[in-house]
């Protein structure tokens, strides 16, 4: 009979002659020592300064690929080896977002010189990691982009992450969370060690995380870089990644991203659509929505639905641990239900030409929205960079007539610039109800603020989508060199939906605030008019 092992005990925690001369001879400020001996890796310059600063206040303000997920991920797991007892955490805005560092920690403690240490692996209330001497760490949800992590009180931790800092817009969250490093170890019985670390590429220079970024930036008054660590790290002090690489996937960037993505510098917060808006749309916790209740259960369904279709297609999967590991999503379509109205929006991918010359197709994006009762829930995207034109079609074609099935009725626009105004025909002459738009000043104009207007009432919920909030943050105006699919895509799907509803034609006026109505400078400055409080007729 097999022995039961539900019973059975663990066998004994032993160092190894190798573990000995770590504890001994490296210490515990040596990460960098720590990391190659382990992992076999070698920290970047600014990694090994943000680790071994030691105020407990740490902020890294960095672009994108700089290796801000890894550095937290290896100084989590840094800690939690010398500190027995201790009890680290890891959160983002998302508990998918939060597993990007989570796995991280998975890689690393999975290494052969490393694995002994790990004694258990759980997913189950939340992802978790225990190793040999008693430390823990946990991965969360921070509980929601616009929450304040209430569902995170009554917990004590030694050492929090904030991954994407940026996106966390409620500063009463950190507040929160700073709230749960005050505490004793209850192995050792002595305080928590109370390291607050922050990792994110900026968003915009109006906002709680600016203000914190000037308590350790020395060129600030009233800075103290005793207490406070602020670090910019650039995508180029990453060695590993090729420049011309780089320059070739930001190429279309605007000036306002590249700053921000690369070179993680705060920039003028003058975005038409608000950072908060868009986090909020994509959070649980919406106070100001017509039914809260429903609202909470369409969230959970539509994120369940969301895992469910990109399990099918293979691009999520679960690892050993029964670990969720999504890949961005790129592509998800829900089913239609009977009853159900639908509105679809397209921007095709054209020839996209940088500094003169022909690079190839832009994205072809489609969005589908249920606009049966607000909020309208976003059940299919698709973002696809290698769809020629034709196969784009076929797309629209295919969800239009996916979304008139089972008693539901859908509507559809595409962009109809240039080529477009071609396939508008060809669609109409075979019975398509599919409206074209003409990708014009003034009708662009209006659109957006259609867009702004439903987004900034809380009207749309979508999955966290990073790709898809950067390109409204980022987006504007003067679009013709930067990434704005996404944004024209989606926006033309709520403007059709609002003037199904009959409540979009007589607010760009109202919203603009002057005569520019339907124009982009217009729409700039109902924009600043709404941040700034200005514009009694907005309100209205």
């Amino acid at each position: 009979m097999p022995p039961n092992t539900s019973l059975t005990k663990p066998k004994p925690f032993q160092l190894t002659p190798a573990d000995r001369i770590v504890l001994s001879d490296i210490g515990p400020q040596r990460h960098d020592l720590w990391a190659k001996y382990y992992f076999d890796v070698d920290l970047f310059a600014w990694q090994k300064y943000f680790l071994a600063y030691p105020a407990k206040n740490k902020l890294v303000v960095a672009g994108i690929r700089t290796g801000k997920s890894f550095v937290a991920a290896c100084g989590l797991l840094h800690y939690a080896y010398w500190n027995p007892g201790s009890r680290s955490l890891n959160v983002c805005i998302t508990a998918d977002q939060a597993q990007i560092i989570f796995n991280d920690i998975l890689m690393l403690a999975g290494s052969g010189k490393f694995t002994h240490w790990v004694t258990k692996v759980v997913n189950h209330p939340y992802p978790a990691i225990h190793l040999a001497n008693s430390a823990e760490i946990w991965s969360r949800s921070i509980g929601g982009a616009s929450g304040d992590a209430s569902t995170l009180r009554g917990w004590e931790f030694d050492v929090i992450n904030v991954d994407e800092a940026a996106y966390v817009v409620n500063e009463m969250a950190i507040r929160t969370l700073q709230g749960r490093l005050i505490g004793v170890n209850k192995m050792t019985k002595q305080p928590r060690h109370g390291l607050l670390q922050m990792t994110t590429t900026p968003k915009g220079a109006k906002t709680w995380l600016y203000d914190r970024w000037k308590l350790g930036d020395v060129t600030y008054p009233g800075s103290d870089p005793r207490k406070y660590l602020s670090l910019r790290a650039r995508t180029y002090d990453n060695l590993l990644l090729d420049p011309d690489a780089i320059e070739l996937a930001l190429a279309d960037y605007s000036e306002r991203q590249r700053l921000q993505e690369l070179e993680g510098i705060f920039v003028s917060d003058d975005s038409l659509f608000s950072l908060e808006d868009l986090v909020s749309c994509a959070g649980k916790d919406m106070e100001d929505v017509f039914d809260l209740s429903m609202v909470d259960v369409d969230i959970i369904e539509l994120e369940r639905d969301i895992i469910a279709f990109l399990k099918a297609a293979g691009k999520y999967h679960e690892d050993k641990q029964g670990h969720g590991v999504p890949q961005t999503i790129e592509h998800y379509e829900l089913e239609p239900q009977p009853g159900h109205t639908y509105v679809a929006g397209w921007d095709l991918g054209a020839r996209a030409v940088i500094s003169g010359v022909a690079e190839g197709r832009n994205a072809t994006v489609g969005a589908v929205f249920d606009i049966t009762r607000r909020p309208w829930r976003m059940v299919a995207y698709k973002y696809d960079t290698f769809g020629k034109y034709t196969i784009s079609m076929a797309w629209v074609k295919q969800w239009h007539d996916k979304y008139n099935s089972r008693g539901a009725t859908c509507y559809t626009r595409i962009d109809a610039l240039g080529p477009g105004d071609v396939i508008h025909q060809i669609l109409e002459e075979e019975q398509y109800r599919i409206d074209g738009f003409k990708a014009a000043t003034i009708s662009k104009g209006t659109m957006l603020q259609a867009a702004a207007y439903a987004i900034e009432r809380r009207w749309i919920r979508w999955p966290f989508i990073r790709r898809l909030i950067d390109q409204f943050q980022g987006y504007d105006p003067d679009d013709k060199h930067i990434a704005q699919d996404i944004v024209i895509a989606i926006s033309q799907a709520i403007h059709l939906a609002r003037e199904i509803e009959g409540s979009v034609s007589d607010e760009p006026h109202k919203a603009l605030n002057g005569p520019q109505h339907g124009s982009l400078a217009g729409f700039r400055t109902a924009a600043r008019n709404r941040r700034t409080g200005r514009g009694k007729a907005w309100r209205s």
